[in-house]
C-alpha cells in the first residue's frame, strides 16, 4: 500500500485489500460485484440485529 492508503480510513484499507484479492485472482467482474452484493447485504443485516 502506498502512503496516501496507509493514512486513510480502516474502511479504505479493507477495501482496497478485496479490490486487491479479487484481482489477483481473477475473479470476473460480474461474479466479484455479485459477491460484494452478497457480503454487503450480510453485514447489513448483522449491523440491523446488533
Amino acid at each position: 500500500m502506498n502512503k496516501n492508503v496507509n493514512e486513510a480510513p480502516e474502511s479504505v484499507k479493507i477495501a482496497v485489500d478485496i479490490i486487491m484479492l479479487l484481482e489477483q485472482n481473477k475473479v470476473p467482474t460480474l461474479t466479484a460485484v455479485e459477491a460484494l452484493e452478497i457480503a454487503l447485504n450480510d453485514f447489513k443485516k448483522k449491523q440491523t440485529a446488533s
